[in-house]
């Protein structure tokens, strides 16, 4: 068979594919109920994304407002976001859980001992945990020891960020006697 012949029965078949399927349109429904069908189907599709975009919005709302009521960010009226001190101990808290510093052992030992105000209970107990999750053993209630340098140098520069600085001393020691 040549070539043409197949493109003209491909075509053809086409064609009649077409005419069975337009006859199957306008005889179960005239033309115009099928448009407004089609229609009314795009209208659904359309206020089905503007529910959704409306869930979508108030979720983020909601949120915004929880976390705001939480104490762990800052929101305005304009519309500005900024992380909170509480925030920040909570992400770096989350973060610790799953970190791993390099392990960097020498022969110094690192004391961490603070004295945060009752005001700022939750933030304590913030850091305390951090503490903890980076491998520090506690010696007193605010007393912790860390044998780790890298650990260490990253708690240094979180007392940093997070303004603790006032609360929060580092003693360097060679060696620790019980």
């Amino acid at each position: 068979m040549s070539k043409k012949f197949l493109i003209k029965e491909y075509l053809s078949n086409l064609m009649l594919e077409f005419i069975y399927e337009s006859k199957k349109i306008l005889t179960s429904y005239s033309l115009q109920q099928y448009f407004l069908y089609e229609y009314y189907q795009a209208k659904k599709i359309e206020m089905n994304k503007r529910k959704e975009m409306a869930r979508q919005k108030q979720k983020i709302q909601k949120t915004i407002y929880y976390l705001t009521k939480a104490g762990y960010i800052n929101y305005n009226k304009k519309g500005n976001i900024s992380l909170s001190q509480k925030g920040f101990l909570k992400i770096i808290l989350l973060k610790s859980k799953r970190m791993k510093t390099k392990k960097q052992k020498d022969k110094y030992f690192y004391l961490v001992v603070f004295d945060i105000p009752e005001k700022q209970r939750r933030i304590r107990n913030l850091f305390r945990r951090a503490l903890y999750n980076f491998g520090a053993e506690r010696l007193q209630k605010s007393v912790f020891i860390i044998q780790n340098k890298g650990d260490y140098l990253f708690i240094k520069d979180l007392v940093k960020k997070c303004n603790l600085l006032p609360y929060v001393k580092f003693i360097k020691c060679i060696k620790l006697e019980s």
